[in-house]
């Protein structure tokens, strides 16, 4: 690729995250940027405080050497994803969070299913295709006449989850959801943080943001400005369960 056809090619995709009505100049594409970036800075080191005492836990066992490459590799992706979830939070995608987080949830059963002997079970029973985070939690419970492989805990959480990844994905309470000015919050739109970002300067800074950005709210009486955190609710509260799920799964090896 040319140096020009990169140019090209980065300026499509600034433009693309800009609001309509921003210069198309690359210069002051990136001043805008950076100019968002310095002002969302404060609300990064906010949320990643916020999640900064949530972990995951993970079992420290011996395994056989035949299982051995293949847990690690999947401990190698629990990781990974549990990192990229802590990312999607500090950085304001907490519908990617949402998703994300069922995603480290799924690998972590998986695992316990492999160093239990029983993956192999669920592998045959349902095609690849076919195989999803609800089916998995399924698959656990068990059959009714007999106990799952999993607590009764431990799939409620699943469950818990499953539902805010359904939610995220599909969205299908939020977008029939008429968002209000607290304190008359819609009580369905609990998944999400209605913040109120009124500043003394600046405010026709913000006006010219809310032009292409449907997250702000303004109150006619006082002329607040609030600002929605979609799915930040649910973002968070998946990151604990999830934790306490790995938890109280891994104090079964």
């Amino acid at each position: 690729m040319t140096k020009d056809a990169f140019i090209r090619v980065t300026g499509n995709q600034i433009r693309a995250i800009l609001p309509p009505q921003a210069p198309s100049n690359l210069e002051a594409a990136r001043k805008i940027l950076e100019e968002y970036d310095r002002e969302e800075r404060p609300y990064r080191t906010k949320w990643r405080r916020e999640i900064l005492g949530i972990g995951i836990s993970l079992p420290r066992v011996r395994v056989e050497p035949s299982m051995l490459q293949h847990l690690l590799s999947l401990d190698d992706e629990i990781l990974r994803c549990w990192f990229e979830v802590g990312l999607a939070y500090t950085y304001g995608l907490f519908q990617a969070a949402c998703v994300m987080t069922c995603m480290v949830a799924e690998l972590t059963i998986e695992r316990y299913l492999r160093f239990k002997d029983l993956w192999t079970d669920y592998e045959c029973m349902l095609e690849e295709n076919h195989r999803t985070f609800g089916s998995l939690i399924s698959y656990c419970e068990g059959p009714s006449q007999k106990a799952g492989y999993l607590t009764a805990t431990i799939t409620k959480k699943c469950r818990e989850l499953n539902r805010i990844r359904i939610e995220a994905a599909h969205m299908n309470m939020r977008r029939s959801v008429t968002l209000k000015i607290p304190p008359q919050t819609d009580p369905l739109n609990d998944m999400d943080e209605i913040e109120n970002v009124t500043v003394l300067e600046g405010v026709e800074k913000a006006a010219y943001m809310m032009q292409g950005d449907m997250g702000f709210l303004i109150d006619p009486h006082s002329h607040d400005i609030y600002k929605v955190r979609a799915f930040k609710h649910y973002a968070r509260k998946a990151m604990v369960t999830v934790s306490e799920m790995t938890k109280l799964l891994f104090a079964l090896y």
